[in-house]
């Protein structure tokens, strides 16, 4: 019997490439996980853009993590703007942890690890 890896494994082996739409970008992504449903973190998730258009599917509970206050106020007003209830961001001081506890991330899309051991990853990541 052929053992098949869950779909973020994948995510995390073969990085997945944004382009300027984040749209299009939110869809590939979704679709590439196979994941239909739970949490998804974004992890540097910037002015927020991607952030929102993964929020718009009711399925998903989303929240971006970034350590630039600036880019984090941008952020919450798109999703202030946008009334969504599922989506949120913070402030993460890049200690090495994720603020999640064990198996409890469905999906996380990462733009900025930092420092950030992929054990840690793994960890967070529900398999």
């Amino acid at each position: 019997m052929k053992k098949y890896a869950p779909p973020w494994l994948a995510l995390l082996a073969f990085p997945f490439l944004l382009s300027a739409n984040p749209v299009k970008d939110a869809k590939d992504i979704l679709i590439q996980s196979k994941v239909t449903g739970g949490l998804i973190v974004h992890l540097g998730c910037g002015t927020g853009d991607l952030l929102a258009e993964l929020g718009k599917n009711e399925r998903f509970l989303v929240h971006g993590l970034d350590q630039d206050n600036a880019k984090l106020k941008t952020a919450r007003a798109k999703i202030e703007e946008q009334h969504y209830g599922r989506v949120s961001a913070e402030r993460w001081v890049n200690s090495g942890k994720l603020p999640y506890s064990d198996n409890l991330v469905n999906l996380l899309v990462i733009e900025d690890a930092g420092e950030l051991a992929e054990e840690e990853i793994l960890r967070v990541l529900r398999h």
